[in-house]
């Protein structure tokens, strides 16, 4: 699956950029604060800014952001 992904971008025009996923799911996307939780957990509750969403959604949403800010450094062609 991993040699598909660059090919299938490359044939969509978009672009593949690799993040690592640590802490994505622990880290609040709202405030950045890192709320600890075992695997077992599938909520993430933030206290301090009180944000709540599956633990998933947060962690996409943190690697959308990485990943935009990543494209955001790499130069235009």
């Amino acid at each position: 699956m991993c040699t598909l992904l660059p090919s299938k971008c490359k044939n969509n025009g978009g672009t593949l950029v690799r993040i690592k996923p640590h802490y994505t799911s622990q880290d609040c996307s709202s405030c950045g604060k890192r709320v600890k939780k075992t695997l077992s957990v599938c909520m993430h509750v933030c206290k301090s800014c009180r944000t709540v969403l599956d633990r998933d959604h947060n962690a996409a949403i943190n690697l959308e952001k990485v990943g935009l800010g990543l494209l955001d450094l790499c130069p235009t062609v």
